[in-house]
């Protein structure tokens, strides 16, 4: 049936005519065997299997991601009292330093629940940090902070993180955490 005789059975008749519209048939599907259900529904639970399969895979944590380290944590650095330094699994180092800057200088009343007033008192800063292998030591890049070309290697000394100069930053409990000492 060709576009000419679908709009010749559809279109409207005059009211002199007697001739009535042409009906249009559409033809049903021819039945399937069962054969052919039978492998559609193989094939539509080896899909449905693979996805899941793969879903899972891909939410399932890597190796990598879940490792933990040794250095993660909030510690307390002696050269500035009180300003709360933190490492991540991933190794990178934030923290706060006072505002004009000064080695030695205090955060004093820094708590984690008044962070958000200091602001004009205290910057804070983000730095990369690469944490070896062996997870026993880290090395710190602040030149990132200060563009002071400085790169410490510390090394995990039971407790804290100990660095060439002598300092050691003290490893705090969550309770201790970004409270000035």
């Amino acid at each position: 049936m060709n576009a000419a005789s679908i709009a010749r059975a559809i279109a409207p008749t005059s009211a002199t005519t007697s001739v009535r519209p042409r009906r249009v048939v559409a033809a049903r599907a021819r039945p399937q065997s069962n054969e052919n259900d039978e492998e559609k529904a193989t094939l539509m639970n080896l899909v449905t299997s693979t996805a899941i399969s793969l879903s899972i895979a891909l939410c399932a944590p890597s190796a990598s991601m879940a490792k933990t380290t040794v250095f993660a944590g909030n510690y307390y650095d002696p050269n500035h009292p009180g300003c709360p330094r933190s490492i991540d699994a991933k190794g990178v180092v934030r923290g706060l330093d006072p505002v004009p800057f000064k080695r030695g200088k205090g955060c004093r009343g820094v708590k984690k629940d008044n962070v958000e007033k200091t602001e004009a008192k205290f910057k804070p800063w983000k730095v990369p940090g690469k944490i070896n292998r062996t997870d026993d030591e880290i090395v710190i890049d602040f030149n990132a902070k200060d563009g002071s070309g400085e790169k410490l290697a510390g090394k995990w000394d039971a407790n804290g993180i100990k660095f060439p100069d002598g300092t050691k930053w003290k490893k705090l409990s969550d309770a201790d955490a970004w409270t000035p000492r």
